[in-house]
């Protein structure tokens, strides 16, 4: 345990609750940002666009495209707005 500045709690991903780390990560995007999520990062069978469509249902100002990469190992979310 160490203490820290409060600008190195800034730079870093955390998270509240039971959120995942994919969930904290989508949710920290800013609009045109792009991030690539791998198949060993989503623990659910379907993908993430559950997840996703969830996150735009609660918080109407988020606006996601993902698309799955051909090789079916991940998928690329874009956040829109």
């Amino acid at each position: 345990m160490k203490k820290i500045t409060r600008e190195e709690a800034d730079e870093m991903s955390l998270k509240t609750g039971r959120s995942s780390p994919v969930r904290v990560a989508l949710m920290q995007m800013k609009a045109g940002e792009l991030i690539l999520l791998e198949r060993k990062d989503v623990k659910a069978r379907k993908g993430p666009g559950e997840m996703i469509a969830r996150i735009m249902k609660g918080h109407p100002s988020y606006k996601f495209i993902w698309k799955t990469k051909l090789d079916a190992t991940g998928w690329v979310v874009e956040r829109v707005k």
